[in-house]
């Protein structure tokens, strides 16, 4: 009785795999192959437990591929693009102002009401590719990597344009700035001498504090 069943088993399966269309995954590609390869089921059993018709079987088994391999990307568009008839004034605007809010200027000012919320997306997507492929140069820079306990940084600031006083008196005077370009710890001071003498004043004051801390400092600028 079993023996009779097989047959209209596998037919109902590829019946309903061809109606239903269902897209097949790499694993059910992968446990296909081990049912056959590693496990000597025959191709229509392996293709009932994996998931999938005879046939479907049979094609990724002479391929030799598993489904998102086989995939091709798509080049071609399924719908009429929105923004053909404007996309030149939008290369225009962009070429003389890359940071224009394109979407804004024509969704809402160029022509209110015209394109949709998702077209304008679209438009999103067109102003992002031109301006990777033809728009300014991106401004290069590179990352500045601090390790603790390497570098501080010092400078003064002339405070006397301020016009500071004490007791009607304009008090002249500099800031000694200090940070550490790890941790960002700082401290300022004023000095009132010479510049010379109270920075190295300033810095040995903060080298003890520093070491006070059980740290140490290798270069300064």
């Amino acid at each position: 009785m079993g023996g009779d069943l097989m047959p209209f088993c596998a037919w109902i399966g590829d019946l309903f795999s061809q109606a239903t269309k269902v897209m097949v995954k790499d694993k059910q590609v992968l446990h296909l192959r081990r049912l056959v390869l590693e496990q000597g089921e025959s191709r229509a059993i392996a293709a009932r437990n994996s998931g999938m018709c005879e046939t479907t079987a049979r094609k990724y088994m002479r391929l030799g591929k598993l489904p998102s391999e086989t995939v091709k990307p798509r080049t071609w568009r399924t719908r009429k693009d929105p923004f053909e008839d404007v996309w030149e004034e939008a290369k225009d605007l962009l070429e003389t102002n890359p940071n224009l809010e394109v979407t804004a200027h024509f969704g809402q000012r160029r022509y209110p009401g015209k394109f949709q919320s998702g077209q304008l997306r679209t438009l999103q997507r067109h102003v992002k590719c031109w301006k990777a492929m033809e728009g300014p140069p991106k401004e290069v820079y590179f990352a500045q990597e601090y390790k603790p306990g390497d570098r501080a940084q010092s400078d003064f600031t002339c405070m006397g344009k301020l016009g500071v006083t004490i007791q009607g008196v304009l008090f002249k005077h500099k800031l000694f700035h200090f940070v550490l370009t790890y941790s960002n710890w700082q401290r300022v001071m004023y000095a009132v001498r010479r510049a010379s003498r109270r920075y190295r004043r300033n810095c040995r004051m903060l080298y003890r504090r520093v070491e006070g801390c059980r740290g140490s400092i290798r270069r300064i600028r």
